[in-house]
């Protein structure tokens, strides 16, 4: 039999630009560098047909949002990672929210049933709020939104940086109908130079997100790829990296939160990932301007609150997955100017 030629591409033999023969820099085949499939199929115990590599988990969740009938609405968290709307409003989709409160599980379950949206997105650990999704809660929401014919999607970049007492196993594994979850390489294993994101999901929904991936990313970069194979393969090997990575940010979120309490900033206690959310009911700003309060009176960037839900009090999001040592004196810093801009700016 003859080999098979693809001259599909209109790319050049590495001969004609005196390349290095064999080099990573092809194209890579449209699901990914069957290594890296192959190892997040059994990461995930899902079959291989069911895993697609992708440039970046944003470029999963454009994809998984271009499956969805563009009839019906995307229900989305509201505070939510701002390129979710950002995304669905390129798309010209349109936007539905539930409110990230102490109730949220019951009013997605009502909004489900009565909206019957195109699709419905859980974030946990959540951005910016840090929260974690328990697994009963999660399997609840599958189920109805699998009665309602409701796609779920589970974003699950920061997964598996959950903290101690957390009522979550981490990702979802083995096969789950009607779900469509997303990973990254960019935050659990602090690789974000990489750009290489993850979709798990049925082998027949898989196959349509690669067609839509290769019209807007084509692949990944194939080298990218094969470091993201060696980093999981480190991971099968010391299973224990990712609990520490979890342990050691947990000590880091109480130490910025103790630094700033004592100048008398509270700030969500978060459940898992690298982020705090600081919010002041009854002030009389925006979190844009207490943004550039802290941009000039601390040396700290943070994001403001409007960024991430439509309306609320003023409030910002800061990561503390910064260096241990460095901790005390940042947040220091950070609690001083807030302090400051509550006292210029309360009722």
């Amino acid at each position: 039999m003859k080999a098979l030629r693809d001259l599909s591409l209109g790319t050049l033999d590495p001969s004609y630009c005196q390349a290095e023969e064999g080099s990573n820099n092809a194209y890579a085949p449209r699901q990914g560098v069957p290594a890296l499939v192959q190892l997040l199929g059994a990461r995930f115990a899902v079959d291989a047909s069911e895993v697609l590599v992708t440039a970046g988990a944003s470029m999963g969740l454009t994809c998984a949002f271009l499956t969805c009938p563009p009839a019906r609405p995307i229900l989305l968290p509201s505070p939510g990672f701002p390129a979710y709307e950002a995304t669905l409003r390129l798309l010209g989709r349109s936007v539905i929210t539930y409110k990230l409160d102490h109730n949220w599980d019951a009013n997605v379950l009502r909004m489900i049933e009565q909206e019957i949206p195109a699709a419905i997105l859980l974030n946990s650990p959540g951005n910016p709020l840090g929260n974690v999704i328990t697994d009963q809660q999660r399997q609840t929401v599958c189920d109805v939104a699998q009665a309602c014919c409701v796609t779920l999607i589970l974003d699950e970049t920061y997964a598996g940086l959950e903290f101690s007492g957390s009522a979550s196993t981490g990702p979802l594994l083995g096969e789950a109908t009607g779900v469509i979850r997303i990973g990254s390489f960019s935050k659990r294993f602090a690789q974000p130079g990489l750009r290489i994101g993850y979709v798990i999901a049925g082998a027949k929904t898989c196959r349509q997100m690669a067609d839509i991936n290769w019209v807007l990313a084509m692949s990944p970069c194939v080298s990218s790829q094969l470091a993201a194979a060696d980093l999981l393969m480190a991971e099968v090997k010391n299973p224990g990296r990712i609990k520490n990575t979890a342990g050691q940010l947990e000590a880091s979120a109480d130490l910025a939160m103790a630094t700033l309490a004592t100048h008398g900033i509270a700030a969500l206690r978060p459940n898992g990932g690298p982020l705090l959310w600081i919010e002041f009911p009854g002030a009389q700003s925006t979190g844009a301007q207490l943004v550039a309060y802290c941009m000039e009176h601390a040396s700290v960037i943070a994001s403001p609150g409007e960024a991430f839900r439509r309306q609320g009090p003023p409030a910002i999001r800061c990561s503390y997955a910064i260096a241990r040592y460095d901790i005390p004196a940042v947040f220091g810093r950070l609690g001083a100017a807030l302090a400051r801009w509550k006292s210029e700016n309360s009722n």
